[in-house]
């Protein structure tokens, strides 16, 4: 258990791939709770089940209005690495989409539905390998499954997911972790900024 921050109002700590995020038994939550032995823990933001990274918990009530308050208000920053099938032209760019939660699928989908979302993100290619990239996205907004299906839509998908186009194998879920996180600590108002390494497994999926 990798916990990078902890004290009475909030935790974090670093998700494995391959488990939910929040659920009765067998999730992130639940493991974290027995850990930390909260009485109140909840997540104030979710990793999908094949992503890696930064979870925030809040572990009162009062930390977890004010950091949802936060988050609606677009005061926290959030930045992953993806490891994508090719290699996206531009080098780097602005990503903007129409995207609808397709909830029979459990995906996200482009579509001109009344009830899609307008979804941006910035990536930059840290590095090029032979038939792959790794970027670092910063989030604009938070949708549903949003990189995945935005990195898919410019034919760029996260190596290993097939639900959003991937030909390309990933030993563990999904290469897509979630690296930095900063947001505005709920009691004593400065910027708390966090980062989890990429785990291992990432490296040895991007030969040269």
């Amino acid at each position: 258990m990798i916990i990078l921050y902890q004290d009475n109002h909030v935790l974090a700590a670093v998700k494995p791939a391959g488990i939910p995020t929040q659920g009765e038994n067998n999730s992130f939550e639940a493991l974290v709770k027995a850990h930390s032995q909260k009485t109140f823990l909840y997540p104030v933001h979710r990793l999908d089940t094949p992503v890696s990274g930064i979870v925030l918990f809040a572990t009162s009530s009062k930390a977890l209005s004010r950091l949802n308050e936060s988050l609606r208000n677009n005061l926290f920053t959030k930045t992953y690495l993806a490891l994508v099938q090719g290699k996206p032209t531009p080098h780097s760019n602005t990503l903007t989409h129409s995207l609808f939660h397709d909830e029979f699928q459990h995906k996200a989908i482009l579509s001109k539905h009344p009830k899609a979302k307008q979804c941006q993100l910035c990536y930059e290619t840290i590095t090029s390998y032979h038939n792959s990239s790794l970027l670092k996205i910063n989030l604009i907004t938070g949708r549903y499954h949003q990189i995945r299906a935005q990195l898919s839509a410019i034919n760029h998908p996260v190596l290993g997911d097939a639900k959003y186009n991937s030909h390309q194998p990933f030993p563990q879920g999904i290469a897509l972790h979630h690296s930095s996180l900063s947001f505005p600590h709920p009691t004593l108002k400065n910027i708390i900024t966090l980062s989890a390494p990429l785990p291992d497994y990432f490296k040895g999926a991007s030969p040269p």
